[in-house]
């Protein structure tokens, strides 16, 4: 310490390593929380304004969304429907903000009742997925009914992903502070999808959740359109986990 005291005084700029981390990498250094970094980092941060802006976004997108697409939805029902037995449309629980279950909705990409014993991970090649459902997949037309969650307020277009309450079950366990990415209302892209590709095991949950905690942390009106602009660009391309 009486070395970094020499350098401030050298007018040399110290800063701690887990600042340096996140600003090289983008994602918090979750091996070094505690319970003080959360008390540091956010409990003195005023996001209202934040969070009216958002919201009003939120509510603006999501009503011009579901009027453009209203037209197409008997076209993607026919299409689902003639593909595989079941409905066009499916909601699944998940954890919402506070740890809250929320009913998200989805167009079914697979097969009726996949994941009626236990939801889990979907991995490359997964036979449950149908055959429509994987080009739905890929141009991520499965998550637009979730703009009726955005709505509501379940949700927010931009935010971490909310998860399957079996799967927060086995994360909350293995993974600490897990729950503390729920502070905030979840979303359909955010920092991590657009960061890491879609995870199926403990360790990829545990990668990605530093990229929440990173948002969180600086969660703002330009890095929402910042996330906003490259998701755009992550759709266009075909290339990673929406």
């Amino acid at each position: 310490l009486r070395g970094l005291m020499e350098c401030m005084k050298r007018r040399i700029k110290v800063s701690d390593f887990r600042q340096v981390i996140e600003t090289v990498s983008g994602k918090v250094p979750i091996e070094y929380l505690s319970d003080t970094w959360f008390i540091e980092e956010l409990a003195g941060a005023d996001k209202r304004y934040f969070w009216f802006v958002k919201r009003l976004f939120d509510v603006a997108f999501s009503l011009v969304g579901l009027l453009l697409l209203l037209p197409f939805v008997p076209l993607v029902i026919a299409i689902v429907r003639l593909d595989s037995a079941g409905s066009a449309f499916y909601s699944q629980q998940r954890v919402g903000r506070g740890g809250n279950l929320i009913k998200v909705w989805k167009v079914r990409t697979m097969v009726a009742g996949a994941d009626r014993d236990q939801v889990h991970w979907t991995e490359d090649n997964d036979a449950r997925i149908t055959r429509v459902g994987r080009v739905l997949r890929k141009l991520h037309i499965d998550e637009l009914p979730q703009l009726f969650n955005i709505l509501r307020g379940d949700m927010s277009l931009i935010g971490p992903r909310p998860e399957a309450v079996s799967l927060v079950a086995m994360y909350r366990k293995d993974i600490p502070y897990y729950m503390e990415r729920y502070m905030v209302t979840p979303g359909v892209t955010g920092w991590a999808q657009i960061n890491f590709p879609y995870g199926n095991s403990i360790d990829d949950t545990r990668e990605k959740l530093k990229y929440d905690f990173y948002y969180i942390k600086n969660r703002s009106i330009p890095f929402d359109i910042l996330i906003f602009l490259r998701t755009i660009r992550t759709v266009m391309t075909g290339k990673g986990a929406l």
